[in-house]
This record gives structure tokens, C-alpha cells and sequence, in this order.
């Protein structure tokens, strides 16, 4: 009997001494993983296009997005989502599988739920969310300029999202077109000087397809005024530096183009 357990006994160690390497291994690989994407991350296959094209809106409907959050944050285990105008936030368990990649499967993910993969692409270090629609939603780490901007107020990046955009795509010195010695400055972080008596800029960052008008809009405003005033603004050549501004008459769902044409030639 002493030697029949004894042959058990041996039998399993002989097993956990064969199984502890495997698991000690995969431990490892998740924690190195885990490691590499913590951070902050940026919807990049939406927001490099907006840098690039110098436009919002246009964006939005070419993208039609059914993800709606602009950014990601990894911490540990944990993945942090969040839109630029949702207030809402959800924290998510990362469960690694085989090859690099979570499952999220979730019924109540605006607008459809279900399932959203989730992998890493470790040699171009981006993560890759590909929702039902199968369409792969690339996120990159923040670049320097995000680094320094970006920064969550009460859960989100409303503000400084809005900052940026406007660092990336209209922030400099123009003047107006015909009259040479004129100088308008937009200022990343709103301040306006040198375009009648305003003193405030702000461009509308919405990423959803729900807009009173089909064109990217900027709000004016004066100190002693409460409310601003909405212009149509876009870049009229390839180099993004004439930049169109036009009025809007009417509120809202009633609002539409005016006749009021500014142009503005980008000085720097």
C-alpha cells in the first residue's frame, strides 16, 4: 500500500513539475503583454484623417463610426473607453486568449452591442479593435503634442480634445485676403484676435452623423456677448493654408448658409 501511494505521490509531481513551466510561460507572456499596451491610445484610422484633411465632419461621414470612443486607456488589466462628447464611461476586464487577443462581449455597446475583438499588432505596436461590422478600428499611443494636451475633466477629454483639433488644424496667423497688412491669429487654446470684434473661437469637434448643417462650423463670440455666432469654415487648397469663412443665418434645423465670404491665407 506504502509503495502504491508512494507511486502516486510521485506520479503527481511529476505533473505539476511538467505543467509549472507551461504556466509560469503563459503568466509571463500575459504580464509582458499587458505591460506593452498599457497607456493611452487614440482612434487613429478617425483622428489622423482629420489631421490630415484638415476637416471634421467630413471625416465623420465618410467613417460613419459605430465606435464610438475616440480613445482608450489600459491600465493593468483594465481598458478604460471614452468618447470625446460622452460623459459615459466603460471599464472593461482584458482577458488575453491565444495569439494577442481580448474578446468584449457586451449587449449593451452603443449602437449595436454584441461582440468587438480586440488584438495587438506588435510590430507596428497598435491595438486593432474590428467590430460587427468587421471594419478594424486602428488605435495608436498618444503622440507627443496629445501627450502634453490631452487631459480628462470629470471622466472625459471634451476641452482639451477640442484644444487640440484646433492646434492640429487651424491654430496660426493669417490675414485677411485683399488686405495685406491685416493679421488674424486663432490661438490652440480659443483665444481670437484680429477677425472684427470677436475674441473667442471655438470649432465644433462632433464625430457623429447628426449635424444642423453638412459643413465642419466654428462659433464666435465677443466677451460682452452671451451668445456666439456659427460660421461654416473649411480649406479651399490642397496646401490648407486659404481657409473660407461664411456666416450662417438662422437656429438650428433652420440654419443655413449666409452670405458673408471670408477668405484667410494661413501666414505660418
Amino acid at each position: 500500500m506504502k509503495l502504491i501511494l508512494l507511486i502516486i505521490f510521485s506520479l503527481v509531481l511529476s505533473l505539476l513539475a511538467c505543467k509549472s513551466p507551461i504556466n509560469q510561460h503563459n503568466n509571463d507572456s500575459t504580464q509582458k503583454l499587458l505591460t506593452e499596451i498599457k497607456g493611452n491610445w487614440i482612434l487613429a484610422s478617425y483622428v489622423d484623417s482629420i489631421y490630415e484633411h484638415k476637416s471634421i465632419l467630413s471625416q465623420s461621414l465618410t467613417n460613419n463610426l459605430i465606435w464610438t470612443s475616440i480613445f482608450l486607456e489600459i491600465q493593468d488589466s483594465t481598458l478604460l473607453l471614452s468618447g470625446s462628447l460622452h460623459k459615459n464611461i466603460s471599464s472593461e476586464k482584458i482577458n488575453p486568449h491565444a495569439d494577442s487577443i481580448f474578446y468584449l462581449d457586451r449587449d449593451d455597446f452603443y449602437p449595436f452591442g454584441k461582440k468587438y475583438l480586440l488584438s495587438y499588432d506588435s510590430a507596428k505596436k497598435n491595438l486593432i479593435f474590428t467590430g460587427i461590422d468587421n471594419q478594424d478600428y486602428i488605435f495608436r499611443r498618444f503622440d507627443e503634442v496629445e501627450q502634453q494636451l490631452l487631459t480628462k475633466k470629470d471622466g472625459v477629454y471634451d476641452a482639451s480634445y477640442t484644444i487640440l483639433l484646433q492646434k492640429k488644424i487651424i491654430a496660426g496667423e493669417y490675414t485677411i485676403e485683399g488686405e495685406p497688412e491685416s493679421i488674424v491669429i486663432f490661438h490652440p487654446d480659443g483665444n481670437l484676435e484680429g477677425f472684427y470684434d470677436f475674441d473667442h473661437y471655438s470649432i465644433d469637434n462632433c464625430f457623429s452623423t447628426a449635424h444642423w448643417l453638412p459643413n465642419d462650423l466654428i462659433y464666435f463670440l465677443e466677451e460682452e456677448e452671451e451668445e456666439s455666432k456659427v460660421w461654416i469654415w473649411e480649406y479651399t487648397n490642397p496646401e490648407k493654408t486659404r481657409l473660407k469663412l461664411q456666416n450662417t443665418v438662422g437656429l438650428k434645423s433652420q440654419m443655413k448658409a449666409g452670405d458673408e465670404i471670408i477668405y484667410l491665407v494661413r501666414k505660418n
